[in-house]
Parts: C-alpha cells; structure tokens; sequence
C-alpha cells in the first residue's frame, strides 16, 4: 500500500480543515466489487456542539450520517483508503485533489488549483434538493411521469437512480464547469435517462453551454429519442 500518498492527502486534508478551507472529500471505488460502504462523502457541518466533519455513508440500501471530531476524520477517512476505497476526491477553497490507486498498492495524487473559488457548506440535515425536476416534457414522454409531471410508482426507483446519478456528477464535474462550451458524449446512452438528466442538470447552469449527444446502436431507440430531443428539456 502506498502510505506515503494517502499521508499527503492526510496532510492537506488536515491544513484545510484548520485553515477552515475544507470543503468537501468524496471516497468511491471500492476495493472489492459490491463491498459496502459503496461511497462516502465528507463535508464540515456547524452544529451547537461546535465545527464537526460529517460521514454520510452509502449503503446499497441504506444511507447513514456520522459526525466526528477533525482528529477523528482524519484518522477514519485514511484508514477507509487503506482498507476500502480506491479513489478520493479532495475539494478545498482554491485546490481539487485526487487520490488514484489501484489493486497492486501504487497510487498517485494530482491537485490542481481551481479557476473559482469553492464555497464552503456548514449546513446540517438539509432537505434533500432534487437536482432534476420530475416536471420537463422529456420525462412524460420517456415514460418517467404521467402528463402533469408526477412520478409513476414504477419508476420511482429509476428517478431516484438518476438523481443520484447527477449527485455523483456534481462533486466530480464542478471544476469543469467554467464560462464557455460544454461537449459530452454519453456512449451506449439506451433509453437516454441519464444523457437527459445529464443535459438537464447542464442547461441549468447559465454560465455554459453545453452539448450532450447520446450514441446508441439500436435504431429504434435513436428515433424515438431524437424525437424527444427536439422538445423542450427545462420546465416552464
């Protein structure tokens, strides 16, 4: 295992917190396929107890939150990537690291400074906000939602899924998402859940102007989305 790399995560991590620049921390990729947690995201939290660092641990069928002392999330979160992840992703106010290993124990990591400035989140048990909205025409006519932009009970499952989906996104991406253009291409997009809900959660941001394009084998399915792509994605 490489100790050395995962210490000068630690060490960053540990600067930021002090600084009180940290903003947040994600570990993903677990070692072993379909081992829980399957994600862990950090982030500080103001609390009347004083200034924690939250866990919010991703079970595959369950979440849970735990809040722990700076010491003792420096400690647990290096002893999970010694243990259980493979990939970190360190968020403070001016830089983005990210920790990279793989199975055999070699690892590097890559910062980069930020071209904007983070903003640091202290809020505590939150209302979850939906990044996409159940509302948009290409849900109903993807068969998300009935005409008046509720759910079906068969797919609430599936919006969840994509929610989720964008969740990931947003920690992974931010940095990207600069003025200008942005061109994504989602291969093997099937049905086009995600490509719309990629497009979607991109449209919102009105500093870009984003291009996302879906390749798909199955002729049918590319008629049937092209067709949909042409009507209007965000709601009125």
């Amino acid at each position: 295992m490489d100790n050395e790399t995962i210490i000068k995560l630690k060490d960053l991590f540990e600067d930021a917190v002090s600084k009180r620049q940290f903003v947040r921390m994600t570990l993903s990729k677990t070692r072993q396929k379909g081992s829980e947690p399957k994600r862990v995201d950090i982030k500080p939290v103001l609390l009347k107890a004083g200034m924690k660092i939250s866990f919010h641990y991703q079970y595959h069928t369950r979440d849970e939150v735990k809040n722990h002392s700076a010491e003792e999330a420096s400690t647990l979160f290096t002893d999970l990537l010694d243990k259980h992840f493979l990939e970190a992703n360190f968020f403070s106010l001016k830089q983005h690291s990210t920790l990279m290993m793989n199975g055999k124990g070699n690892a590097r990591l890559i910062t980069k400074n930020l071209e904007q400035e983070a903003a640091v989140d202290l809020a505590h048990d939150r209302k979850k906000k939906r990044r996409i909205s159940a509302k948009g025409l290409h849900w109903y006519l993807l068969g998300m939602t009935d005409q008046q932009g509720v759910v079906l009970s068969s797919m609430q499952h599936k919006f969840k899924q994509i929610n989720k989906y964008i969740e990931i996104l947003d920690a992974l991406i931010a940095p990207w998402l600069q003025d200008g253009e942005v061109s994504i291409v989602d291969m093997g997009a099937g049905k086009g859940y995600l490509t719309f809900a990629l497009y979607e959660y991109l449209a919102q941001n009105e500093k870009i102007k984003p291009s996302v394009t879906g390749v798909e084998q199955r002729p049918e399915l590319v008629e049937k989305t092209n067709a949909i792509a042409e009507q209007p994605v965000l709601p009125a």
